[in-house]
């Protein structure tokens, strides 16, 4: 399990610098291709104060889907969807290949 947002970083493809999404879109920082999957366990994302979009994506975050096709299934735009992948990457819940 990766603990911060650093390690995050250092494991390829996971993220970009949260700078770089300041000059573009979540999405096209992400790209559609991205695929999330959860670094925590099911069990423990009861401690994190998730609003209810996000629980609503994290229900089809499967380290398989890419992107767009889990925004797809959650019935969510993808820039929304990866502006809240980038918000649970940064709070260590999710990170992205």
């Amino acid at each position: 399990m990766l603990a911060s947002l650093s390690e995050m970083r250092a494991v390829a493809g996971s993220i970009p610098d949260v700078q770089a999404v300041a000059y573009s879109g979540a999405r096209d920082a992400l790209g559609a291709d991205a695929v999330p999957f959860v670094v925590v366990s099911r069990e423990d994302l009861a401690w994190f104060d998730l609003g209810p979009e996000a629980v609503k994506l994290l229900a089809y975050v499967n380290g398989v889907s890419s992107l767009e096709a889990v925004c797809a299934m959650a019935s969510i735009t993808v820039e929304d969807g990866a502006s809240l992948l980038l918000d649970l990457a940064e709070r260590g819940v999710v990170s992205l290949r």
